[in-house]
């Protein structure tokens, strides 16, 4: 609907609470002078690829909507603030099950973003955290509390931190919920991260 409107400052509020297959697809794609977003994304449960790359390239967007979905649905969020270099703060993030796919790059290449939205899913999905954090270089911690890694991690989580908390001051921090999901993972784990273990 706004593919590439550079001149685009303030977005429409978007009510909606029932949602259709790839209904705001790429819907403010390269909006590259849009500062505000709709104040929230009232859906519950989402649709296949409804958010997908959404906001993908706003570099002036500096505060996302916030997000009310507890049901997720196939590369729904897939790239949603892909390259959002102003975003200082992402959404919470509040679905307890994943989809496939569903917050792959979601905020790849996001520079600014410092401090990422818990993850309280405890069984991963194919390729849900792909790429997620990539190139955020910023970011200093991460919670993924996730229970059930053995889903094909490789896939799950490939790349996921990827240049994640690479200009951060000392060692960017991250909560998994035990020593056995760390031995699981670990290869995807960048070296720089400090690893920390959620209370039993």
């Amino acid at each position: 609907l706004f593919l590439w409107n550079t001149e685009l400052r303030t977005a429409p509020a978007l009510p909606a609470e029932t949602l259709a297959v790839g209904c705001y697809h790429a819907m403010f794609y390269g909006c590259t002078a849009l500062t505000t977003a709709p104040a929230q994304l009232p859906a519950k449960t989402l649709a296949n690829d409804c958010y997908f790359q959404m906001f993908y390239g706003c570099t002036e967007l500096t505060e996302a909507p916030t997000l009310s979905a507890k049901t997720l649905a196939e590369s729904c969020c897939c790239q949603m603030f892909y390259g959002c270099t102003a975003l200082t703060t992402a959404p919470a993030l509040p679905a307890n099950e994943l989809a496939k796919s569903c917050y792959q790059g979601m905020f790849k290449n996001c520079t600014s973003l410092s401090t990422a939205p818990a993850l309280p899913a405890e069984t991963l999905a194919f390729g849900c955290y792909n790429e997620m954090f990539s190139g955020c270089t910023a970011l200093s911690s991460v919670t993924m509390l996730a229970t059930d890694v053995s889903a094909e991690a490789e896939f799950c989580l490939e790349n996921w931190l990827n240049e994640a908390g690479i200009n951060v001051q000392g060692h960017p921090t991250l909560t998994l919920y035990n020593q056995k999901v760390y031995n699981n993972i670990r290869n995807y784990i960048p070296k720089n991260w400090r690893i920390q273990y959620k209370p039993q």
